[in-house]
């Protein structure tokens, strides 16, 4: 009986010892694991294309009017920014807004509009040259002057050697095919001030006219808008798909 006890002790003491390691090593296994899946997350989350989106005008620069309904330029331009917030980032984008409400983004006690709107600019350029950003894209609304038929989206690119040059043609003609645009128009260059700084590729979207009684209304429909941010978004896709082979 002595030695079956005593048996039986080494037996259970020899799967015991044997246990205890088991365990042991299975939770060293798990925790590397998480750790490797962590450094993966945080490597995508870092590799992901960034994009500064900027909702033209805000605050006291109200932009453009509808000349049907008053709207102001800068609430549409809002809306249809955080749309394409929504899809870039859906799709796995980095965004960077230089606004999300109409809140001023700098001098907020500076009384005099043209001072306000100075230091506003300024903080946009300063978001624009500090995001390391792939690409750069303010939302507008367009304003003819000289009639009401003028009608379509168009983009503009600093000019035609600048990195946004290629941008603005792939974006242009997402918007010309996704919203069935019968009379297309072709990309546009222009010296912008926001266009200047960083080295990302930066266009400016005119998403439509304001001075077109019919195509305000349909700017501010909320499918309508849904249609620009993803054509907009596709635009942006293609060029970086490109750019990187």
């Amino acid at each position: 009986m002595l030695l079956a006890a005593v048996f039986l002790a080494a037996v259970c003491i020899f799967f015991l010892c044997k246990a205890f390691p088991l365990e042991t090593s299975r939770a060293a296994d798990t925790a590397a694991i998480n750790e490797t899946e962590n450094v993966q997350e945080l490597l995508m989350v870092n590799a992901a294309p960034r994009i500064i989106i900027d909702a033209g005008h805000g605050d006291t620069d109200v932009g453009t009017k509808g000349v049907s309904t008053g709207r102001l330029e800068k609430e549409v331009n809002l809306e249809i920014a955080l749309k394409l917030r929504t899809v870039l980032e859906q799709e796995g984008y980095t965004v960077i807004m230089t606004r999300e409400s109409d809140e001023p983004i700098a001098a907020a006690n500076e009384p005099d509009a043209k001072k306000r709107k100075a230091a506003d600019m300024k903080k946009r350029e300063e978001i624009i040259r500090t995001a390391n950003a792939d690409a750069f894209v303010s939302i507008h609304q367009n304003f003819f002057e000289k009639g009401s038929g003028a009608a379509g989206p168009q983009v503009f690119c600093r000019d035609r050697e600048a990195a946004g040059y290629e941008l603005a043609k792939y974006v242009q003609a997402a918007l010309n095919e996704q919203l069935s645009i019968q009379n297309p128009r072709d990309v546009n260059t222009g010296d912008y001030q926001l266009l200047r700084p960083g080295s990302q590729a930066s266009v400016i979207v005119e998403c439509g006219f304001f001075s077109n009684p019919e195509e305000e209304q349909k700017l501010q429909k909320d499918d309508y808008q849904q249609k620009l941010a993803q054509a907009v978004a596709s635009g942006i896709g293609q060029y970086l798909s490109e750019k990187n082979g």
